[in-house]
């Protein structure tokens, strides 16, 4: 009988588990993306103009550090995950508050803000920071989901 409690105890602490670890991955799809695009043939001055949206997943480690991993395609294509390091911003701790996050590699050049379900994200790395690379400057807004 307690070979039996036991089996049906770490049975149930195993799936107590994936459900815990299931819910730290999100799913984030861009609502809007706006921003400045340079010229293709080197112009000297940017546009405004529209940039695609793009779909996320993010994996949330701990509340100081979280994976990103933007998709490619279908739910199958993926490029590298970036680490960011994350911090509330002293309204209201973490997880209730705004939370921002900085790329370990990049910095500031490309910040994401989460609160709540949402999020704004930018790629500051424009032509003025960069010489080479892209160009460009966006700012994006979107939603989170859990997977």
């Amino acid at each position: 009988m307690t070979l039996r409690s036991g089996i049906f105890g770490m049975l149930a602490l195993c799936l107590t588990a994936s459900s815990v670890l299931a819910d730290e991955v999100l799913y984030c799809t861009d609502t809007a993306v706006t921003g400045f695009q340079w010229g293709k043939n080197g112009a000297t001055s940017p546009r405004q103009g529209l940039f695609n949206e793009e779909r996320f997943t993010i994996k949330v480690l701990t509340e100081t550090r979280r994976i990103i991993t933007r998709m490619i395609g279908g739910t199958t294509g993926k490029t590298l995950p970036i680490t960011y390091e994350c911090h509330g911003l002293g309204f209201e701790p973490p997880p209730d508050g705004p939370i921002t996050c900085i790329d370990s590699f990049l910095g500031a050049a490309e910040p994401w803000m989460f609160y709540k379900s949402n999020y704004t994200r930018a790629f500051l790395a424009g032509p003025r920071v960069m010489l080479d690379g892209d160009p460009n400057i966006m700012i994006a807004y979107g939603t989170c989901t859990k997977f």
